[in-house]
């Protein structure tokens, strides 16, 4: 009888560790709890989840969902641990390869691939993961070619095009074509001119005349392997993955296998990054200031930091700020919590040292002293029910002030149910 008893454990043991294992996909609600299921379908302003064998196992509306991690990627690999890796793979097997990727910035968020052509109205977009896309002009705002960077372009909308040189360089007028070779565009000063491509570093598209395509919410923020992070309308999953509406207008599928992490937007988590401080409050020790960056780290760069494995990881939402610094909302009574994953950016250093406190109508609600270079990120998660005012605060802790680059990242207010 111990003996089949014993047999009954193990086996017990054994399939316990099995329906873990099967577990590709973690589900994070809204009101804390988290799910994890072998896949996931969404459809009608729903996600399931379901096991192994395809059966639904629970169900909630968008609004109640917070987001879904993908597990799929292997422990260490380069798409879980910093995506910036990934994006170098699939330059390589695209043909590209000391070449970083093209990045499209849309009105449906970031596609990471190559800009093949432009035809004066239509931009074709080649990626590893979505073949070739047909991206309309007036969805797109910024073209980085080759990844580049180019800090506060496509920050508030241009009347005209844009185009800046590797010099530096700004030329305003109208783009008219881009092969793979060169940029050819018109400026009333300049006249008709073709640029090598090699020698123009990014684009900013003119805003269009009859205004943006409005987008319906909620919105699926996708993450992908490759780099790229899609704002999806409209999503579905099918069989050859997820199909979504990016700018409301771009039909796009991502297969399952690319998707990283996808975040609900516009249900009742609501981005902090979406809303207007009204107040920000920033000196450093020495000459220099450090504006507030919006989905990036203080530098301008992508926010990373560690998580608690210790690996390295790229987020796209949040804020990036620098010691010390006040970041103040007016949230009028409307929230119950705020969420966020907060820490010292990867590009910092070892004399990084730092303070953050959340305070919430002036009452402290989260400290953690002495936050340094390379910890796993804080995870932060307070109520704020009928508060008025929320603060961000970071204190400089050993070391003054030096490299003390801190992110907000994911941070959110989740909004009071409708009543």
């Amino acid at each position: 009888m111990k003996i089949l008893s014993a047999k009954l454990a193990c086996l017990l043991f054994v399939a316990s560790i099995a329906d873990h294992a099967s577990a590709q996909v973690a589900i994070s609600l809204i009101d804390g709890r988290a799910v994890e299921a072998a896949s996931m379908t969404v459809g009608d302003g729903r996600l399931s989840a379901r096991d192994a064998h395809g059966v639904e196992t629970g169900v909630w509306p968008l609004e109640e969902v917070a987001a879904v991690q993908f597990n799929h990627a292997p422990a260490g690999d380069a798409a879980s641990a910093d995506d910036s890796g990934a994006r170098e793979a699939a330059a390589s097997s695209s043909g590209e390869t000391a070449q970083a990727a093209d990045q499209v910035l849309t009105t449906g968020g970031v596609l990471s691939g190559r800009v093949t052509g432009f035809d004066g109205k239509t931009f074709t977009v080649t990626g590893t993961e979505f073949g070739d896309l047909q991206v309309p002009l007036d969805v797109v705002r910024v073209v980085r070619l080759a990844g580049a960077d180019v800090g506060g372009l496509g920050a508030e909308e241009s009347r005209t095009d844009v185009v800046v040189l590797a010099n530096g360089d700004r030329l305003p007028g109208t783009v008219n074509r881009i092969d793979a070779k060169t940029v050819e565009f018109h400026s009333a000063a300049l006249g008709d001119r073709s640029l090598e491509r090699s020698r123009v570093t990014a684009i900013q598209v003119g805003a269009p005349a009859q205004g943006r395509p409005e987008v319906a919410m909620p919105l699926l923020r996708v993450a992908t392997r490759g780099g790229s992070s899609l704002e999806l309308s409209s999503a579905a999953t099918e069989t050859a993955g997820l199909r979504g509406l990016l700018g409301g207008r771009v039909s796009i599928v991502t297969p399952l296998a690319s998707i990283v992490r996808i975040e609900v937007i516009g249900g009742r988590l609501v981005p902090l990054e979406t809303l207007k401080p009204s107040e920000y409050q920033q000196q450093s020790l020495d000459v220099l200031s450090w504006p507030l960056q919006v989905g990036r780290n203080v530098l301008g760069e992508p926010m990373r930091l560690r998580d608690e494995r210790g690996q390295v990881v790229t987020l796209d939402s949040g804020i990036g700020v620098h010691a010390p610094c006040l970041v103040a909302y007016d949230l009028g009574g409307g929230y119950q919590r705020f969420l966020a994953t907060a820490g010292i950016d990867e590009s910092a250093g070892k004399f990084a040292d730092v303070n953050l406190v959340v305070k919430v109508d002036g009452k402290e609600a989260f400290r953690a002293d002495h936050v340094k270079w390379q910890e796993p990120a804080r995870q932060i998660n307070i109520p704020v029910q009928g508060a008025r005012r929320l603060e961000l605060i970071v204190e400089a802790g050993d070391h003054f002030d030096v490299q003390d680059r801190v992110n907000w990242a994911r941070a959110s207010l989740l909004r009071d149910k409708a009543k």
